[in-house]
């Protein structure tokens, strides 16, 4: 649940707006702007991440 928080406030839109490529650039964002280890952001996030938005999104998969 902390992700999907931590993911919405970054992109300041509507979840229902929200794709792919926002996954990718909140990504690098966690990499490059918040110093995560890339260990950190683990295949689960990321597959969590893309089953929210799959939930609310007609956008198919792009991870």
């Amino acid at each position: 649940m902390r992700c999907a928080r931590a993911f919405l406030a970054y992109c300041h839109r509507p979840v229902e707006q929200l794709g792919g490529n926002d996954i990718r650039h909140f990504l690098l964002y966690l990499i490059q702007e918040k110093k995560f280890a890339t260990k950190t952001i683990n295949l689960h996030s990321v597959t969590w991440l893309e089953a929210f938005l799959g939930s609310v999104s007609t956008e198919p998969s792009v991870l």
